[in-house]
């Protein structure tokens, strides 16, 4: 099973550029979004509670009525808290994913979007966004005709917002190439005896330059990250094997079963045994 690091597919509605998610509470990921890339564009407001958001190295605290506009290829995740630990809180966001190809207008092939909206700047483009999510949720006949319009709406909002911003912005498109590499590096290879200075190593990085570019991009440390990721395969294995905890520790990297117990945990609020008997197919 692939780990919880992916290039993200995006599965459009029928006849239109976007796909939608609306009222998603991060808290049913277990407090975490965890680093992911695509080609659309996403556009994501919270409706309730508070989030975190890393896109290319910075990180934004969101409240609800803030906007968050993720470019094409960018690296972002999220959390419900600002440190490593889980708080008990929901917050629910509603997401917009659109084709990028939908930008792509004569003079703006390559737009660079500002980040960060506050409620107090959304004027605009908040109620073109609150009318999406209730054309998306009554789903009249034919409402797919009353999402392009208002897509065509939103695109003409971002495209004229971001002729403004300066070209200085577009270089942060272009430093993700290496971070996609390592995460991609470290899905394929989490379940190994694997270290940051090898994973440095192959990019051609100093250790220490490349733990603070890891950190910075993606908001976890590497050892985080890869225990994430160990233990979201270790939680495949729980449910599609018949093998024990302490193999399926080892399987997956983990140094000792007492590692291995404290990171699941950690990451699914329940000892693994108690995951098994939950999801076993």
């Amino acid at each position: 099973m692939a780990a919880e690091v992916w290039k993200e597919e995006v599965q459009y509605i029928h006849d239109t550029p976007i796909r939608i998610v609306v009222d998603d509470q991060i808290s049913m990921l277990r407090g975490i979004l965890m680093p992911h890339w695509h080609e659309a564009v996403e556009i994501d407001c919270v409706l309730k509670g508070k989030l975190y958001y890393t896109v290319e190295g910075i990180t934004y605290k969101l409240e609800q009525g803030d906007i968050i506009v993720v470019g094409s290829g960018m690296i972002h995740s999220g959390r419900c808290s600002e440190g490593n630990t889980i708080e008990d809180t929901k917050a629910e966001v509603m997401t917009i994913q659109v084709n990028k190809d939908v930008f792509h207008y004569s003079n703006y092939n390559d737009p660079v979007f500002e980040v960060f909206h506050p409620k107090e700047n959304n004027t605009e483009l908040l109620p073109v966004l609150m009318r999406i999510k209730t054309v998306f949720q009554q789903q009249h006949p034919y409402y797919e005709v009353l999402l392009n319009f208002s897509l065509l709406e939103l695109c003409y909002l971002l495209l004229t917002e971001q002729s403004q911003q300066t070209t200085s912005n577009k270089s942060s498109n272009t430093g993700n190439s290496e971070i996609k590499e390592a995460l991609e590096y470290i899905e394929n290879h989490c379940c190994e005896k694997l270290s940051l200075e090898e994973v440095a190593g192959i990019l051609k990085y100093n250790p220490s330059y490349f733990s603070r570019r890891f950190h910075q991009y993606t908001g976890f440390t590497f050892v985080e990250y890869l225990n994430r990721c160990r233990t979201a395969v270790a939680a495949s294995k729980l449910s599609e094997s018949d093998k024990t905890i302490s193999e399926i520790a080892l399987d997956c990297g983990f140094p000792n079963v007492s590692s291995f117990i404290t990171f699941f945990k950690r990451q699914y609020k329940m000892t693994p045994e108690s995951y098994r008997k939950s999801n076993k197919k």
